[in-house]
């Protein structure tokens, strides 16, 4: 089944298809490690080498002051003084022009 994916899509990732693997078969573990080092063996033995795509982008022009803030969202599990853990949910922002944080 593999094989026939990495024919029909050769760019198609081991993590896309251990995804798919997880949807599909709720009893089913592997480990990602040897899942890749098994798809790198079908590529290599079939000649089915992934294709490098190059990164398609352009600089973006600054913004004017207060045009464009910049946010990445995280979450954090943290001990708490009951011994036990707290989920933290974090933003952290950057103004664009000023790269002030």
């Amino acid at each position: 089944m593999i094989l026939k994916w990495l024919r029909e899509h050769p760019d198609i990732t081991c993590s896309q298809i251990l995804d798919w693997i997880k949807e599909h078969y709720n009893d089913y573990s592997v480990r990602e490690r040897t899942l890749r080092r098994y798809v790198n063996h079908l590529r290599q033995k079939y000649d089915l080498p992934k294709p490098v795509l190059s990164r398609q982008y352009q600089a973006v022009a600054d913004q004017p002051p207060g045009r464009q803030l910049q946010v990445d969202f995280s979450q954090k599990r943290v001990h708490n003084s009951s011994g036990g853990y707290t989920m933290l949910y974090v933003m952290g922002t950057v103004l664009a022009h000023s790269r002030y944080k």
